[in-house]
């Protein structure tokens, strides 16, 4: 008997959920940068790898291990939903612009910044 196929429709919405992650966390900067790109360089991206690299190596692996595919995808959607929402808080601002100091290199700095959709201050990086 053949085992049943993995649907991969659920996969495609993973991998477009951790592009939109990547590209948050990448285009977006606000208070939490240290701990979100250390958080996403170290852990989110290796794991992210390894979780669609055994679609390429073993395409059967969720029906054989399910429960460790599950836990996977979740972590997965956890990690790079810390990306996901000041993306979401970029474009859903109303382009509302604030003036923040920030201190570089024991100066003083006054930066543009912008009010986002959930209320954040953040900046773009390009």
């Amino acid at each position: 008997m053949s085992q049943p196929r993995v649907s991969i429709t659920n996969q495609v919405s993973l991998a477009a959920w951790v592009a939109l992650g990547l590209a948050g966390a990448l285009w977006i900067s606000d208070d939490m940068d240290e701990v979100r790109l250390v958080l996403l360089g170290y852990v989110g991206v290796p794991w992210a790898v390894l979780h669609f690299g055994f679609f390429l190596f073993r395409p059967q692996w969720p029906v054989l291990w399910p429960r460790l595919h599950w836990t996977s995808a979740i972590v997965c959607l956890g990690l790079f939903g810390f990306g996901v929402i000041p993306l979401t808080n970029a474009l859903g601002g109303d382009g509302q612009t604030v003036k923040r100091s920030v201190m570089v290199d024991r100066h003083v700095s006054v930066r543009d910044a912008r009010i986002g959709g959930l209320g954040m201050i953040y900046r773009t990086r390009w």
